[in-house]
């Protein structure tokens, strides 16, 4: 990789608390990783796990509740960067613009997987290493790995509009996900389910 994870941070100005997600998202996807490389699937391992440890450094720019008041312990300078990733971002949302950045630093593979960790990208999942970052991150709630329809009840309140109604896409989408979920049992077995911590 021509950018460091660290690099990735101080660039973004992540947060503790989203480099604590990346960093239990990308020990899910080591596991799976080495699960299926032990069953002779053939996956890129380290830039696999780097999209993973990466994936929400620019969610600052998603965050549904934002009052610069509510984070007294960021320097002036850090929000200032923030406030302009938001505006630059914001439209477009973290993953797609992560990716972004990442095309820009020539890194292609791995701006591929990132784009595609988004929530609703999940029919557009093909190779082991997307799925492996898309469900990862899908397990993770902030720094603990949960049981997977545990993770999306907390990703909804947490990320949806105060009062937002449940929608028929994002039924579909949750359906799909446990579909993915039964891929990756099928192929490392109910193992997968007791992934915690």
């Amino acid at each position: 990789m021509k950018i460091s994870v660290e690099d990735i941070y101080r660039t973004f100005r992540t947060p503790q608390g989203v480099i604590d997600h990346c960093q239990k998202v990308s020990e899910v996807a080591d596991i799976l990783t080495k699960g299926l490389l032990e069953k002779g699937h053939e996956i890129r391992h380290p830039e696999t796990v780097y999209a993973a440890a990466i994936h929400d450094a620019l969610r600052v720019c998603d965050f549904v509740n934002f009052d610069p008041k509510d984070f007294p312990h960021i320097s002036e300078n850090d929000m200032n960067i923030w406030l302009t990733l938001r505006k630059e971002y914001g439209p477009i949302g973290h993953a797609e613009g992560l990716a972004r950045y990442l095309e820009q630093q020539d890194e292609p593979y791995i701006a591929n997987i990132v784009r595609l960790h988004d929530f609703h990208q999940v029919d557009k999942l093909q190779t082991w290493e997307e799925k492996i970052v898309y469900y990862s991150d899908k397990r993770v709630n902030q720094d603990r790995i949960e049981p997977l329809l545990d993770r999306l009840e907390a990703g909804r309140k947490r990320n949806l509009e105060p009062g937002a109604a449940e929608n028929p896409e994002r039924t579909d989408t949750i359906k799909k996900i446990q579909s993915l979920e039964q891929e990756f049992i099928s192929e490392l077995g109910e193992f997968v389910y007791s992934l915690q911590g």
